[in-house]
């Protein structure tokens, strides 16, 4: 007895995935059509059924259960019975198996039309056998027996699906697996963190796509990153980071000097004035213990420092060719540091706080700047007088016409002021002098002093400085004398005053030449009288 098991499919070759490996037509399931009762009977020679789709589609594969091994086919007919053939493929059954036979020729079918379903080669004995129409599905053999092969009624289904080979855009994708049927420039949407037209891509380092249906990944902004492939977003950078470009891949580490308290940032933010920062991917800096301080961006902080005050002293007296020892031990430093001091005047440079007095008598510049270790001092200079005991002496006496600004207790005064002085060294170096100052107007100024502390002679000029008072005050005041013998230089006598009130910071009170440096030349004329410098 021959037997046959019979299932007849029309396939879908469908790819349920997001990712289309080629542009190859597919189809997809549209309609499975079935028999849910059993098939009574098998005509000779062979069996055959009719089934009406109620989709459009195409027929791309029949599969059969054949009980025995045999050559034979498929015939798909239009219509019931013996239709047009719409198709007949040779098959070479095999027994006991399920058997797919793929057909060389997808058969289109219409929905409502008939169709018929002929598997040949496997041929039944006439009146050999009927289906008893019991609810099991038996078949009942010779009147007599039944063989129990179909043993129930789903073994004898009768089963046809319907598949979808529509592209109604022409892209090469059917209208069931392509997510735009009606664009020709794409056919899937991929889901967040990817992207394509056709091919879904993850989204590469760098970048990320956050919603569904992307063409293109987006490059993360400034500030982010992405070290992962298929991101759906962009880290931000740490706080410690920062982010500078487009697209990176990674974030950079706050370097030294630097730090950043925030995420997302585009940069770092330097160290403050007075902070440090000695660690890479620092998120705070850190003020400077007491007594130290750093300039902005430090990686340290070092200690505070002040320059140093240089207080040269003097002004010093000296003879010619004599030892002058200078003292800058006032200059003070504001961290009590030690100090070095470097002595500089116009006759030579040291370190040390020894002199040798030049051999020319005259007034002499010379300035201090100290240094703590670190930091110099400014310079502050003082007067070097050099006298020569043996050079002669001065006398004078006669008037002069005060300028404006002279008088400090009245800047507007003006008119005559009378002088008279000597000044000598005696034997043995001690000097004598006596000077007198007298201006009339604005007050009645008048100056008295009985001594000098020095007498410089140079040529055709004479200076000698000392002190005295003014006539009601109680005050001591210091005073220069400065004159030119225009008989020694071949022009006029000219003579300089300038007092100065010791006992309220060195205050000038009178000064013949308002504005001139301590040490300049006398300019002003004598309206009478003569000045006579005597040379030894």
């Amino acid at each position: 007895m021959s037997k046959l098991k019979v299932t007849v499919i029309l396939l879908a070759a469908l790819m349920a995935t997001f990712l289309l490996q080629s542009n190859t037509a597919s189809a997809a399931v549209v309609e499975t059509l079935g028999q849910t009762t059993p098939i009574t009977s098998y005509g000779s020679p062979a069996f055959s059924q009719t089934f009406v789709p109620t989709q459009t589609g195409n027929i791309t594969s029949v599969t059969i259960y054949p009980i025995n091994t045999a050559s034979g086919g498929v015939q798909i007919y239009a219509g019931a019975g013996g239709g047009t053939l719409l198709h007949d493929q040779a098959v070479s059954w095999v027994g006991n198996q399920p058997q797919t036979v793929v057909l060389t020729n997808p058969v289109p079918v219409t929905a409502g039309q008939t169709y018929t379903l002929n598997p040949n080669g496997v041929t039944l004995g006439a009146s050999c056998c009927t289906i008893d129409n019991y609810p099991d599905g038996e078949m009942y053999i010779n009147g007599a027996s039944y063989y129990s092969q179909y043993g129930n009624v789903a073994d004898l289904y009768f089963q046809v699906v319907i598949e979808n080979s529509i592209d109604s855009d022409g892209d090469g994708y059917n209208d069931d697996i392509d997510a735009y049927p009606n664009d020709p420039t794409r056919a899937v949407s991929c889901a967040p963190g990817f992207y394509g037209a056709f091919e879904c891509l993850p989204a590469p380092l760098g970048t990320y796509v956050a919603t569904a249906g992307a063409l293109a990944a987006s490059p993360c902004p400034v500030g982010t990153f992405s070290d992962v492939e298929a991101a759906v977003s962009c880290q931000l950078a740490q706080p410690g980071y920062f982010v500078d470009l487009l697209g990176a891949v990674a974030q950079t580490a706050c370097s030294t000097g630097t730090y950043q308290p925030y995420s997302g940032q585009t940069s770092c933010m330097v160290a403050d004035p007075g902070y440090f920062v000695d660690t890479v991917a620092a998120i705070a800096q850190t003020a400077c213990p007491a007594g130290y301080t750093s300039a902005a961006g430090a990686v340290e902080c070092y200690r505070i420092n002040s320059a140093p005050t240089a207080v040269p002293g003097g002004p010093y007296l000296a003879a010619v060719n004599s030892t002058i020892v200078l003292d800058g031990s006032a200059s003070t430093d504001p961290e009590g540091d030690a100090l070095t001091e470097t002595w500089t005047a116009d006759f030579g440079t040291t370190s040390g706080s020894s002199y040798t007095a030049p051999a020319d008598a005259g007034i002499y510049d010379i300035c201090l700047t100290v240094n703590d270790g670190d930091l110099d001092s400014e310079a502050a200079c003082t007067l070097v007088v050099v006298y020569d005991p043996s050079a002669g002496f001065v006398t004078g006496g006669g008037w002069i016409s005060s300028p404006a600004g002279a008088l400090l207790a009245n800047p507007d005064a003006t008119g005559r002021a009378s002088f008279g002085f000597n000044a000598k060294y005696k034997k043995g170096g001690r000097l004598e002098s006596e000077t007198e100052f007298q201006l009339h107007a604005g007050g009645d100024f008048h100056f008295h002093a009985s001594s000098a502390h020095w007498l410089v002679l140079s040529g055709a000029k004479a200076q000698f400085m000392g002190q005295g008072r003014v006539e009601e005050s109680d005050h001591t005041y210091g005073f220069s004398v400065t004159v030119l013998d225009g008989k020694l230089n071949g022009g006029q006598d000219m003579f300089r005053i300038r007092i100065w009130d010791m006992s309220d910071g060195n205050t000038v009170v009178y000064d013949s030449q308002p504005g001139d440096a301590f040490y300049a030349d006398p300019t002003t004329l004598l309206g009478g009288g003569k000045i006579v410098v005597h040379s030894k």
